[in-house]
């Protein structure tokens, strides 16, 4: 299994430490990835896996409308241009929320409400040459997947939320808590493998 991690901080002066320590891939969030942290990263021979999240806003199923699906995609879009990020790699958008699953009640936010929001990113970030990936609960992933309309599945470290316990279909996997990335170390990273980077969209 291949060790990485994702954080929402900068890691450009972390990059040989994180690399020493046994991390392949570092997932890094769009509202603060540069180009020039993506090539520190590559310094390091190590791999970027780019994920979009839409802030505090973005943890409630309420966030997730196709009008917010088509203006995140567009952005993220926007985003893997400004850094260069080459065609045919992933981009991940969170579902950072447990969502519960459709119960055919218009009123209240579910899973069915995540899936028109990513039936509009699956259609712009598909014709602009990308992969299509989600992080989230096993219930999240496995209905998108069964929807067609993502590609790559990070599963989130969160055995409590509906059908994570039993989804084994991801290409990355979060594990653990927000821990030092290394003893004393003042960076904070959550855990991650992957099967395969190249599978798993990363670049």
């Amino acid at each position: 299994m291949i060790q990485g991690c994702d954080t929402a901080a900068i890691v450009t002066p972390y990059v040989m430490r994180l690399a020493g320590a046994g991390c392949k891939f570092v997932g890094r969030y769009q509202w603060s990835l540069t180009v020039e942290e993506v090539a520190a990263i590559h310094s390091a021979q190590m791999r970027v896996l780019h994920i979009f999240e839409g802030g505090r806003n973005a943890t409630t199923p309420a966030y997730f409308t196709a009008a917010q699906g088509d203006a995140d995609a567009r952005k993220m879009l926007a985003k893997a241009a400004a850094l260069g990020q080459p065609k045919d790699s992933g981009l991940y958008f969170a579902v950072d929320t447990n969502p519960a699953p459709d119960d055919g009640d218009s009123v209240t936010p579910d899973v069915s409400d995540v899936v028109k929001y990513f039936q509009r990113v699956c259609g712009l970030v598909s014709v602009g040459g990308y992969r299509v990936g989600a992080y989230g609960s096993g219930l999240v992933l496995e209905t998108l997947g069964q929807a067609n309309l993502i590609e790559l599945a990070m599963l989130a470290n969160a055995s409590g939320w509906y059908g994570s316990k039993d989804f084994t279909m991801w290409n990355v996997h979060q594990y653990s808590v927000p821990r030092p990335a290394w003893p004393g170390a003042s960076l904070m990273i959550d855990a991650c493998e992957a099967y395969d980077l190249d599978e798993a969209g990363c670049w």
